[in-house]
C-alpha cells in the first residue's frame, strides 16, 4: 500500500469544480479546502491505478497551480538500493 498527501494550491475560480472533479479519480479524496485556495488531497494505490499517473493527473489538472507532497507511506519493504 503506498499513501501520498498533498497540498494542492488552485486558481479561486476552479476550488470548487477541482473539489467536485478529484474524487472521481481512482484512490483520490478530498479531505479539506483551506484558505488562499488550497485542497487538501490524499492520493492512495488502487489494484487498478498506477499511483505515478494519478499524481501527474492531479499535478496537472486544470486549475492547479502547485502541488506540494506533505507525506509518503509505503508498507512495502525496500529493496537495498532504496534503504541507503
Amino acid at each position: 500500500m503506498k499513501i501520498l498527501s498533498l497540498l494542492l494550491s488552485v486558481r479561486p475560480e476552479r476550488l470548487d469544480a477541482l473539489a467536485a472533479e478529484l474524487p472521481a479519480l481512482p484512490g483520490v479524496r478530498v479531505h479539506q479546502r483551506l484558505p488562499g485556495s488550497k485542497l487538501v488531497v490524499t492520493l492512495e494505490d488502487t489494484p487498478d491505478s498506477e499511483l505515478a499517473r494519478t499524481l501527474s493527473t492531479v499535478q496537472t489538472a486544470d486549475g492547479v497551480l502547485c502541488a506540494t507532497l506533505t507525506y509518503e507511506y509505503c508498507d512495502e519493504a525496500l529493496t537495498p538500493e532504496e534503504s541507503t
